[in-house]
């Protein structure tokens, strides 16, 4: 049986000697989420932005909004999929 990179991350994740890290780990998926946010918004283009906030950042994200889609594996690789599609679309497109 193989076993995905995913399912390795989550059980390494659900042990009990990373649970001092989850919070680290949390933590770094929400900076990350706050700088793709940021580059979005740096663009400049309204167009990108809308579409960052349709599919998967709320406009004006609180911290809470980052940590939900932090804490949800499937959500934050979607998120992370979108913002590459959006970059290359709109920012690459000049």
């Amino acid at each position: 049986m193989l076993i995905s990179g995913n399912q390795i991350i989550r059980m390494a994740f659900d042990s009990p000697a990373f649970e001092g890290s989850k919070s680290s780990f949390k933590n770094s998926r929400m900076r990350l989420l706050m700088t793709l946010h940021d580059i979005i918004l740096n663009m400049n283009d309204e167009i990108a932005y809308d579409e960052w906030i349709r599919d998967d950042i709320p406009d004006e994200p609180s911290w809470e909004d980052f940590e939900e889609i932090a804490l949800d594996d499937e959500f934050f690789n979607e998120v992370l999929e979108d913002f590459i599609r959006i970059f290359k679309t709109y920012k690459y497109a000049e």
